[in-house]
Order: C-alpha cells, then sequence, then structure tokens
C-alpha cells in the first residue's frame, strides 16, 4: 500500500511504524480546537508524549504539502522552546496560519540533541525531474541552516546506486525506503543525524510529496540509459 501524504504531524505517525532506515522523534499533535478548548489537558498531553524541556512547536496544516502546490515554510516552527514558553509558542504558530479553521493541527516534538548534520534531501532533482537523489546539507548543531535556506553543500547520486561515505550511504538508504514506501512517487524530506556511542542516529523530521513540473521516468529507466551512456 501506497504512502498516503496527509498532514505533517499524520505523516510523520504513519511513518512511524514503516521506516525502518532511520528514527522518528516522539509526537504530540492536536487541532486547535482541542488546543482552545482544554489547553492545559494539551499541555499534559505533550509532556507526556513528548518528556525532556526543551521542544520544536511545528505547523502542521492541510494546506502545506498539497500534491500539486507545497507552501514549505510558510508558517511558523520554533524551535528551543522551553516548558514555560510552550503556550506562547503554540499560539504564535496558529497566528500564522491563513485560516484559523478549528481542525488545523500543530505538531510539538522534543528538540534533538547533539545534532551534527541537516539534511534536506529530494528522491528527484526538481529542476530536471529526473531520478537522482539531491542531498543539501549542513554540518553543525543548526537545524534550520538548510531547510531554512541558509546555504550548504550539495551532491548527488543516480538512482540505485551507492555512496562509500557511510553517512551518505544511510541517506541514500533512506530516500530508496522512502521511494519505494510511496511508489515512486517525488519526495521531499527533512532529516537530521545525532551523535551516537557507535554510529550517528539518523532521524527524519518530514516528508512530503515533491512538485514537480512534469511526470518523472522512473529509477528503471533512467539506471538503463546511464548504463548505455
Amino acid at each position: 500500500m501506497s504512502l498516503i501524504f496527509t498532514t505533517k504531524a499524520k505523516t510523520l505517525v504513519t511513518l512511524q511504524k514503516k521506516l525502518k532506515t532511520a528514527k522518528i522523534a516522539a509526537i504530540s499533535f492536536f487541532t486547535i480546537r482541542e488546543w482552545r478548548e482544554d489547553s492545559p489537558r494539551v499541555l499534559k498531553s505533550i509532556h507526556s508524549s513528548c518528556g525532556g524541556d526543551s521542544f520544536i512547536v511545528r505547523s502542521s496544516c492541510l494546506a502545506e504539502d498539497l500534491p500539486k502546490k507545497s507552501n514549505a515554510g510558510k508558517y511558523e516552527s520554533i524551535l528551543n522552546v522551553c516548558r514555560s514558553d510552550l503556550s506562547n509558542a503554540i499560539n504564535k504558530v496558529i497566528s500564522s496560519y491563513d485560516l484559523k479553521d478549528d481542525d488545523e493541527q500543530i505538531l510539538v516534538q522534543p528538540m534533538l540533541r547533539d545534532v551534527i548534520l541537516s539534511v534536506v534531501a529530494f528522491t528527484h532533482d526538481p529542476n530536471t525531474c529526473a531520478p537522482y537523489r539531491i542531498i543539501n546539507y549542513s554540518e553543525g548543531t543548526d537545524t534550520a541552516a538548510v531547510t531554512g535556506g541558509k546555504g550548504g553543500k550539495v551532491i548527488q547520486f543516480a538512482a540505485n546506486s551507492s555512496s562509500n561515505n557511510p553517512i551518505f550511504a544511510r541517506v541514500l538508504l533512506l530516500l530508496e525506503e522512502l521511494a519505494k514506501l510511496s511508489e515512486g512517487e517525488p519526495i521531499d524530506c527533512e532529516f537530521a543525524l545525532t551523535e551516537g556511542l557507535d554510529q550517528p542516529h539518523l532521524w527524519l523530521l518530514q516528508a512530503r510529496p515533491l512538485v514537480l513540473s512534469s511526470r518523472p521516468e522512473s529509477s528503471n529507466e533512467q539506471e538503463k540509459r546511464l548504463e548505455i551512456i
């Protein structure tokens, strides 16, 4: 069964049950209606689900990740939110929404610690629509360095290829798994690596449809053409 993209929060919840090549941090999400009707209960649920003392409050709008239009980055997300500021951060995210529909969602997760690499990756080249795996990455602790458009380094791989670099090899495995779960549909995703005892931990932060201007060829078709070349 193909992965069905819905809101940011619901897509991550679905992938939590399926994904094998990366972790997904604890998730707590709720609607604007639930927040307005009983914010103390929502806060209690967040602390129970996420634990810790530092959070990221993220937008999770129905209009955010549409199959034919992307509103990536349009709505507010607030990093490094302490417990005492959680209510204010949630209200700021809600205020950034165009339509304050009571069914719109807000997503809260614990902040990742010891981040060493932040990545935005595509299963297809957004410019040519070819199935090249595009990896835009930034070293360091700032998880918004790449996602916020502050630059970074870019590397690309042909579909069905591999890398001698152990980190990029893991990233490619994740992209291939997401491509398989979506049955080949183009995907735009964000993830981070954190320090681990034996090897870095790979965390998926977001996965959404990648809007392309034309229908891409399959990975197998690309591989055959590259073999001929």
